[in-house]
């Protein structure tokens, strides 16, 4: 059997890694202090039973409904995404 030829990261490299990791992580913790974070774990929730919704209207030939799902969707996780001007810091 042959060896693996494994190529060690640089320091560079590592340092990097770590550095995106932090990012995640503040951006995570920034997420977690916004005032409205409880309406945004139900979203998660919203998006799973309208995404399941929109497949049974595809599977039973509503392909007009399961658009109008996905546009709601779509319109729904922009605005989760986004902050409200009432929450900015002024």
């Amino acid at each position: 059997m042959t060896k693996r030829a494994y190529t060690r990261r640089t320091d560079e490299e590592r340092l990097s890694k770590l550095e995106s990791q932090l990012e995640k992580l503040k951006s995570k913790v920034q997420q977690e202090q916004r005032s409205d974070a409880p309406v945004l774990k139900e979203v998660k929730k919203v998006k799973t039973a309208l995404s399941k919704f929109s497949q049974v209207c595809v599977d039973h030939g509503r392909t007009d409904m399961a658009n109008s799902v996905m546009a709601f969707l779509h319109t729904l996780d922009h605005q989760a995404k986004s902050i409200p001007s009432s929450m900015q810091s002024k």
